[in-house]
């Protein structure tokens, strides 16, 4: 089958790993997938790829060279990655010319929002992206019960994945990847996030969580991986609030994201008890499980469900602290986890699910068809 499969989102997001992901799996399978990404700065990796801003006449221009795409390309099914405005003509460009179209929603991207027109401009895409797809998927049953209630919609859940091959910890010399990013002698609480809305909107309360235990901790330090558009104020945030001890790797190539999984000591994740992170499955959590790397977490919603048992878990920031003050003290067994994540979780187990939902979306489409 011809898919074309559109994300609006470039790779300093985070939903980017995985639109690149199920485009892969679908490859797998044996479909023929032609895959569009803006600021794609990796020609191997999209087949069209454009310059576009972080703003509205950015967005705009995302959602006109997708629509173009939806139009005049052969395909048999639009593949979406998240409901959004700049995604939206194309969905209704590829129905009316009878496509199938199948959506991924990973996210309550309204919720991220920084006012409330923008909320309710997100918050209208979302509904009318979900009505417009003939399928949709998303990653856990939170978030397939807010779609359900918002648009009368079921969608079909393909659980979070991992790059099991690349997130193989047997493939890391451990001192020497530390002393290689000069890390010899540190003890390191990591954090692997994207500096974007909805990466870093726990970031101010993480680094107030972990001020106490880095100042307790001789050679204690905090490794950022991962850059945004909100690098540069995350980065005089922790150094307002740590000083010293934060250091800032940026945006790193997925590739290279595991080395610096494999230097820590621990790896971090700290969730906001609201509706957004409840309804969130971390790729990062998966990514630290299946390189064996210690987590110390505050988890919420689908993640504290599914992951609490694998995690050193805490209620709120004080206890985060003294979660990271006892694995900095007595660190906790490495790779307890890896090989169960890299089993279940990988996006190769993930395919035949993947390419199911792919058939649903086009029997949904015939149906859609024939009624006309």
């Amino acid at each position: 089958m011809k898919i074309l499969h559109i994300n609006a989102l470039d790779s300093r997001y985070g939903c980017s790993i995985r639109a690149r992901a199920i485009r892969d799996a679908f490859r797998a399978a044996g479909h023929c997938a032609h895959y569009a990404e803006p600021n794609c700065g990796d020609p191997r990796q999209a087949e069209t790829t454009f310059q576009s801003g972080d703003n509205v006449s950015g967005w705009a221009k995302v959602a006109r060279r997708f629509a173009q795409l939806a139009r005049e390309e052969s395909f048999d099914a639009l593949f979406v990655s998240k409901p959004i405005l700049p995604t939206l003509p194309a969905m209704i460009a590829a129905g009316r010319r009878g496509a199938a179209v199948l959506l991924d929603c990973d996210d309550l991207d309204y919720e991220f929002q920084s006012s409330a027109p923008r909320r309710l401009a997100a918050l209208a895409a979302f509904r009318q992206g979900c009505r417009a797809a003939d399928a949709i998927l998303t990653h856990n049953r939170r978030l397939a019960g807010i779609i359900k209630e918002s648009t009368g919609k079921q969608a079909v859940i393909i659980p979070q994945g991992v790059d099991a091959a690349l997130f193989d910890p047997a493939g890391f010399d451990r001192e020497a990847v530390r002393e290689k990013l000069g890390l010899g002698g540190k003890k390191v609480l990591g954090l692997v996030a994207t500096m974007t809305t909805g990466g870093a909107r726990a970031f101010p309360e993480l680094l107030e969580a972990v001020a106490a235990p880095l100042k307790e901790s001789e050679n204690g330090m905090l490794l950022v991986v991962g850059g945004g558009p909100l690098l540069e104020e995350m980065r005089r945030m922790a150094k307002q609030k740590l000083g010293d001890v934060a250091r800032f790797a940026g945006r790193v190539a997925h590739e290279d994201v595991p080395q610096y999984v494999a230097a820590m000591d621990v790896g971090l994740l700290y969730m906001l008890d609201d509706d957004a992170d409840a309804a969130r499955s971390s790729m990062k959590l998966l990514e630290y499980l299946a390189m064996g790397t210690p987590v110390a977490a505050r988890l919420v919603g689908h993640a504290a469900e599914d992951f609490a048992g694998m995690c050193a878990t805490a209620s709120d920031g004080e206890d985060f602290a003294r979660v990271c003050i006892d694995c900095l003290r007595d660190p906790p067994q490495r790779g307890l986890h890896s090989y169960a994540i890299r089993r279940d979780r990988s996006w190769a187990a993930l395919t035949p699910m993947l390419n199911d939902a792919l058939l649903k979306a086009v029997d949904a489409r015939d149906r859609r068809i024939r009624k006309k």
